[in-house]
């Protein structure tokens, strides 16, 4: 892929790239999955290139093409992303409290049982309002050799 042809210096919020000339840059056709992917790629490189430059960008694809998003734009999709990041963070953490620590040995059931409270506490955290701190359980480990601390 031939990112680096994009003059990033031109690059200003409300700018939008078209499929054309992504198709160009990535040579790929729009509608193929190498193009779902060379598009992704292509913001990821376009985000890091003007963050290096000291102008920080929200990038979003709207059927097919790269929109650079204004502010107002800009706060609503990252304020989305967020909160999809905690659906997520939400989902991992149901997978995780599934686990069968029947079948976890003394050590690994501690650990699982502390990354759920750490896992817990982060996701509590940033779903209220207001700061709240996190307190998390050190973790004991048996090294072979030196005398256990339990």
């Amino acid at each position: 892929m031939k990112v680096q042809a994009l003059d990033y210096d031109t690059i200003d919020k409300g700018a939008v790239i078209p499929v054309e000339r992504i198709e160009e840059l990535t040579e790929t056709k729009r509608g193929t999955e190498a193009y779902g992917l060379a598009s992704l790629v292509m913001c990821e490189t376009i985000e890091q290139e003007l963050r290096a430059r000291n102008k920080p960008v929200t990038l979003k694809i709207v059927k097919g093409c790269i929109c650079v998003c204004i502010d107002p734009d800009a706060s609503r999709v990252n304020k989305n992303r967020f909160a999809s990041g905690l659906r997520r963070a939400a989902r991992a953490l149901a997978h995780h409290q599934d686990v069968d620590t029947g079948r976890l040995d003394k050590d690994e059931h501690r650990m699982h049982q502390r990354d759920g409270e750490i896992m817990s506490k982060m996701l509590q955290g940033a779903m209220c309002e207001g700061s709240q701190t996190i307190l998390t359980a050190a973790y004991v480990r048996s090294v072979p050799g030196l005398p256990s601390s339990e």
